[in-house]
């Protein structure tokens, strides 16, 4: 499915500009100015609506929900893109989703507007977020052991509706809500509140020598090519973020892909060394003694890539175990862009030990009681070369198919002076 479109208007000049669901770059091709957008807590969008004219419009919060959700049961790990929406408030015989209109149609920030009255949110963010995933698992064919919903991103989304007498009309379509047509209570019973939509547009502007700094339009960090260094946006302003660089003395990297490595404390799982890695894994090899003092970390994709994909590189990366040192500037070079969340990066930590530990009948069930917390994660880029079909790192066994890659990080803004 494809991502929300939606309508924004420059804050220095007023022009508008469309965007995705997941940009927060945002360029005017007017004045070319160039802000970072970041929302109060989640981006709040309405649906444009055909409603007669002189009607009440009464706007329902929807929770959408997108990202990848793995599952393993036994040796099978299934994979798959997941996006639904369900209704943010408790009323009864609402329809229970918004279908394809969300990928259809071009939205607005939630703004009040006309008397309209917006439906305050009643479903918290984490019961949405755990409704999603109960959701999947039931689709799937039989339980698993260990399920993930990775990269997830949570908007919500208004939809319009009213009343024509007693039968609660849809605002888009201009017909019966539901096939019931009436519906049990009135949603004029449930609390009101005017949507917070608004957006901080920060200047995209080095802080530290004000040049103006490289992010392509869905990045979570902006990188300045002028001092090397990186930055991440927040609701208070610029903070300065610590990198770390892998090196490849096999070839010149062509491009730097990131990942976060991540260390995290898993319960009733002891993996604090890699030497304690490589015992739970039942690796083949002898463990170094080094190994008893090496702390172990895990490696995930800090970069969009399909679900088998994902999971793939995960695997490759965290077997390979790379040393890596933080540092405060950038290498210099081509950068795919972050756009992976570390939080969202360590809901893949379950399905990764899933797919590692070693004997399966013993660790998975151990697995299904287990906690995972994050205690650091740090962005590390990773030299590539380029091949004919492929991006290559020559001192581990990764490669990642460059056409895959163009075409998720284009759907997801990626411009072709990266992927060309």
């Amino acid at each position: 499915m494809t991502g929300l479109r939606v309508e924004h208007q420059c804050p220095q000049c007023g022009a508008p500009a469309l965007l995705g669901e997941v940009d927060r770059i945002f360029t005017c091709d007017y004045c070319r100015t160039s802000s970072y957008l970041v929302p109060r807590d989640h981006f709040r969008y309405m649906l444009p609506h055909a409603a007669p004219e002189g009607t009440r419009r009464i706007y329902v919060p929807y929770w959408r929900c997108r990202g990848m959700f793995f599952s393993c049961t036994g040796e099978v790990v299934r994979q798959r893109v997941a996006d639904h929406t369900h209704p943010a408030v408790s009323a009864i015989h609402l329809p229970e989703t918004l279908g394809l209109r969300s990928q259809a149609m071009t939205l607005r920030p939630a703004v009040t507007h006309d008397g309209a009255r917006f439906l305050a949110p009643s479903v918290p963010a984490a019961k949405a977020l755990s409704d999603f995933k109960t959701r999947s698992r039931a689709a799937l064919p039989e339980p698993p052991s260990v399920t993930a919903l990775i990269g997830e991103r949570l908007t919500l989304v208004y939809a319009p509706f009213y009343y024509v007498d007693d039968t609660l009309m849809d605002g888009i379509l201009n017909q019966p809500a539901t096939a019931e047509g009436r519906i049990k209570g009135s949603l004029d019973d449930i609390p009101a509140e005017a949507p917070d939509g608004s957006i901080r547009f920060i200047p995209t502007l080095c802080p530290n020598c004000g040049w103006d700094m490289a992010a392509e339009k869905d990045a979570l960090f902006l990188s300045c090519p002028r001092c090397r260094s990186l930055w991440q946006a927040g609701r208070d302003g610029m903070a300065r973020m610590s990198c770390a660089v892998l090196s490849d003395a096999g070839s010149a990297a062509q491009l730097y892909l990131p990942f976060w490595r991540i260390t995290a404390a898993v319960s009733e799982i002891a993996l604090a060394s890699c030497a304690d890695f490589a015992r739970q894994a039942n690796l083949p090899r002898v463990i170094p003694e080094s190994w008893e003092k090496r702390p172990f970390h895990f490696w995930v994709p800090a970069f969009r890539l399909s679900p088998q994909a994902f999971l793939r590189t995960a695997r490759a990366m965290t077997l390979a175990q790379p040393e890596a040192t933080a540092r405060h500037d950038i290498p210099v070079g081509r950068l795919c862009p972050v756009n992976l969340p570390s939080k969202a990066a360590a809901a893949a930590i379950r399905i990764l030990l899933a797919t590692l530990l070693r004997p399966k009948n013993q660790i998975l069930p151990r697995l299904d009681g287990t906690t995972v917390t994050l205690t650091a994660a740090l962005p590390v880029y990773v030299p590539f070369r380029e091949t004919p079909h492929e991006y290559v790192h020559s001192g581990y066994p990764l490669s990642i198919n460059r056409n895959m890659v163009r075409l998720i990080q284009r759907g997801q803004g990626i411009g072709a002076s990266h992927f060309p």
